[in-house]
């Protein structure tokens, strides 16, 4: 008799522990159930949060790409019809487009040829010769699409008004890219110098390519005291002194020293200066010269970089003039 109590005691005991284990089984599915449902709301919400707001900044970017190339950029009738408008519109492009207003600097830009030559923003040691199509540059030469200087090029074209960039004709344009690389450089330089001083003397073997491609005028007649005052009083005695020619003092005026030297040392005043010429630009390429000075001076880097904070920044401005 006590077995038998004994084995229903243990029977209830395993029956009672299988219950409180399907008890909780169902509990804990229940509650897993609750939490995947929570998940699957919460799931659905981040997605229609996230639909959201991706169809916001869609609404937004169309409304910015409007007002961007309404107000900042407009795209003109020769580049649509060059690369057609969607190859605009991505990112990449549009900030291409923003760069094209502040960093290209434009040497010479021909509105018969459709062309312009670009120089190296910082360093200026590039000339990158642009058409509608192609360009010369890295950007383009990866990418094949426009690059700044393309959509620069296109601004020029689209304007009539071209009193600030430095546009010249057909005859110029092919003048100076008949010019080697270095006397380019070479060309620019001498610009800015002439820029400043006028007419001038200097010495340089790229002088005469510059002449006989009729960017400059060289004359032979020489100012000896105008050479002279490009030394210091000192430089004149002692290049005199080393040349074996005495007679003049430290103590005299440079005025002095100038006149005693053409006076006692013609012969040696011709020697030393036969590579200098006299140099000037010829009249029709002063407007361009000042344009192009111009374009150096007021190109810059600092500016907003990318076209969807221009579009910021040009509300705000419009804005506050409201």
């Amino acid at each position: 008799m006590y077995g038998f109590f004994s084995l229903l005691i243990k029977l209830v005991t395993i029956v009672v522990i299988c219950f409180i284990i399907i008890v909780k089984s169902v509990k804990a599915q229940k509650q897993k159930s609750r939490q995947q449902a929570d998940i699957d709301t919460l799931l659905k919400k981040i997605e229609a949060d996230k639909k959201e707001r991706k169809a916001a900044f869609e609404n937004q970017r169309i409304e910015d790409l409007h007002y961007f190339h309404e107000k900042i950029f407009v795209l003109s009738p020769e580049l649509l019809a060059a690369w057609g408008a969607s190859v605009h519109d991505v990112d990449s492009q549009l900030n291409r487009q923003l760069i094209s207003l502040y960093e290209p600097i434009c040497f010479c830009f021909c509105r018969e040829l459709k062309e312009a030559i670009f120089t190296g923003y910082i360093t200026k040691n590039k000339f990158l010769v642009t058409s509608l199509k192609k360009c010369s540059c890295d950007y383009f030469e990866k990418n094949k699409r426009p690059c700044e200087h393309i959509y620069r090029l296109s601004l020029f074209l689209n304007h009539n008004d071209t009193s600030d960039c430095p546009e010249t004709d057909a005859t110029i344009y092919e003048r100076f890219k008949s010019l080697s690389f270095d006397c380019r450089l070479h060309y620019i330089d001498t610009m800015y110098y002439l820029s400043v001083n006028g007419r001038d003397y200097l010495q340089s073997q790229f002088l005469r390519e510059e002449s006989e491609a009729g960017l400059l005028i060289l004359s032979n007649d020489l100012n000896y005291p105008e050479l002279l005052k490009k030394m210091t009083k000192d430089e004149i005695i002692l290049w005199l002194s080393s040349c074996g020619i005495t007679g003049c003092s430290f103590n005299w005026s440079k005025a002095r020293v100038i006149a005693w030297a053409i006076e006692h040392a013609h012969d040696l005043l011709e020697q030393r200066f036969s590579t200098w010429v006299h140099v000037s630009l010829p009249p029709e390429f002063l407007s361009w010269q000042e344009k192009f000075i111009n374009e150096m001076d007021h190109s810059t880097y600092s500016h907003p970089h990318f076209w969807h904070e221009a579009c910021h920044k040009m509300r705000e401005k419009d804005n506050l003039e409201i």
